[in-house]
């Protein structure tokens, strides 16, 4: 194209043609009231300005033909599904084979396309980036468009892990299937999904899961630290009863088909809800009401939560209230699976219960003898509700085989070999866990790091 007019210059020297856009042009030759140069590659329609001697001219339109240009986008923040404007110039009178993009995913639900309008869906799978228009091969500047206030739909399987998601408008933008320790084969895979194995995130660098206190590798099936406690303990959060727990890095206790581990640690602990007036079991076990899975489990007089939080999980009082249940050593030929809602204490009865005890003895929880947790016993069967007289029921379903007590000193002798396995643990490798667990306490803090087998 040739420029006329007046003052130019000379010659060129540090003098400057620039498009509406900000786009430098070559230049061919260049005299005093004349200049001739290409119109480069991404100018844009508008103003021509020549700079010389440090002065910029007027502007003089101009308008760029072939060379399909945004000028801007309405909105310029969507969700996938939602209708959006793209104005500019030189996309063509039709679309014919033209394409937009967002951040390089193509736009399929166009509904009208002119030489200075696109009206369009955001397509699925979209994220946030730049809108670009091609018209006969030629693309136009980037616009910046961010993807906002997209609704995503998960499904999970029973286990929690989420297998599809769909966006809005039901369209599935991923699909996978899971191998039993979280090893992922998709099929689809159109949209970010950072929650997979029983709905915890995973990390798009190393592949590891977060499920809490710890990461857990679904390529070699297991945890990638061993499992701790604030508390100094032998084998923290471990069931001595059941040998595949003592195993810290393992995962679920190797059984992935249908346990879940909440939060790192293993199983989650009983939970109250006071609204409903309900008790849900703290098993591994998840809640399947869909696959109708039903199991004979027992439900604990005390909290797990709560033997955890007074730091007596592994104390002779942790064992003890951690088979005190409705099976166990209470499942008579009846087979009791629950006991009825009158005779359940919720949470807070439960904790001001142990306050009693730990206020009328002068010790912790992890700290009580038989007789403290006999007291324990005697409060919780008389603290309303008819918790005693279940217990009571219970027995007298078959009294020559089972009675109160008997289920009482069963328990209690349960509790006591396990209490004097983990001390028999602890001794063995010499942490003096029994007389000595606060040195261990103070010398590792209890915390992930402390290495404690």
């Amino acid at each position: 194209m040739l420029l006329s007019g007046t003052n130019f210059g000379v010659t060129q020297g540090a003098g400057t043609v620039t498009f509406f856009n900000g786009v430098t042009a070559t230049v061919n030759t260049w005299s005093d009231d004349q200049i001739s140069l290409t119109v480069p590659v991404g100018a844009a329609t508008g103003n021509v300005v020549v700079t010389a001697g440090g002065w910029a001219s007027n502007g003089v339109s101009f308008t760029v033909t072939g060379n399909p240009y945004i000028e801007y986008v309405t909105p310029d923040v969507g969700a996938v599904g939602s209708t959006v404007m793209i104005n500019g110039s030189s996309f063509g009178a039709s679309q014919g084979s033209s394409t937009v993009t967002f951040n390089g995913v193509a736009a399929t639900a166009i509904s009208s396309w002119t030489g200075t309008q696109i009206e369009l869906a955001v397509p699925s799978g979209a994220v946030t980036g730049n809108v670009v228009v091609t018209v006969g091969g030629v693309a136009s500047n980037g616009y910046a468009f961010a993807l906002g206030s997209t609704v995503y739909y998960y499904f999970a399987d029973q286990l929690g892990t989420s297998r599809v998601m769909t966006d809005s408008n039901g369209t599935i933008c991923f699909d996978a299937d899971f191998y039993p320790f979280g090893g992922e084969r998709d099929y689809t895979d159109n949209c970010t999904q950072n929650y997979k194995f029983t709905g915890k995130e995973r990390d798009s660098e190393s592949g590891l899961d977060n499920f809490g206190a710890r990461y857990n590798s679904s390529q070699y099936g297991r945890f990638m630290t061993p499992d701790w406690s604030d508390d100094p303990s032998p084998v923290p959060w471990a069931d001595l009863a059941n040998p595949q727990s003592l195993n810290l890095y393992a995962y679920v206790d190797n059984n992935p088909l249908s346990h879940i581990d909440p939060n790192g640690h293993g199983c989650a602990p009983d939970t109250w809800n006071p609204s409903t007036n309900t008790l849900t079991a703290g098993a591994c076990t998840p809640d399947l009401p869909a696959m109708g899975a039903a199991m004979a489990v027992g439900h604990h007089f005390i909290d797990q939560a709560i033997i955890k939080a007074e730091g007596a999980w592994n104390s002779l009082a942790g064992q003890f209230f951690r088979r005190w249940t409705t099976g166990g050593p209470l499942k008579n030929p009846g087979v009791h699976t629950g006991y009825p809602k009158p005779a359940r204490l919720n949470t807070q009865q439960i904790q001001q219960i142990v306050d009693k005890v730990k206020a009328e003895t002068g010790r912790d929880m992890s700290q009580w003898t038989k007789e403290d947790i006999a007291k324990a016993q005697e409060e919780v069967r008389n603290a309303g509700g008819d918790t005693g007289q279940f217990l009571k029921d219970i027995a007298e379903e078959n009294p020559a085989m089972r009675t109160v007590q008997s289920d009482t000193q069963d328990i209690m002798n349960a509790a006591e070999k396990a209490f004097d396995a983990a001390r028999s643990v602890a001794g063995e490798i010499g942490s003096g866990i029994a007389e000595g667990a606060e040195d261990i306490k103070e010398a590792c803090d209890g915390g992930p790091g402390c290495m404690i087998p």
